[in-house]
């Protein structure tokens, strides 16, 4: 069986933050992954192989190294 769970992805750990004190207002049923930028999280994704995908991504559009256009035209 799947586990559905949510991606938050940016470079700024206080956003991070603040986007899950959001969802977890709303008594989110998902597990949330946090990742501190494009690359950490493109690795995770790599290595689940299409087992399972996010059921949402938040994604910081401007970020160093990998921005977030970048990671949605990979994806």
């Amino acid at each position: 069986m799947k586990n559905d769970y949510l991606m938050i992805i940016d470079n700024d750990a206080k956003d991070i933050e603040l986007a899950k004190l959001a969802l977890n207002a709303n008594q989110s049923s998902f597990e949330i992954k946090t990742f501190l930028g494009a690359d950490e999280a493109l690795d995770f994704l790599y290595s689940q192989s299409g087992k399972n995908f996010p059921k949402l991504i938040l994604l910081d559009l401007k970020m160093p190294k990998i921005d977030g256009i970048q990671v949605l035209k990979i994806l």
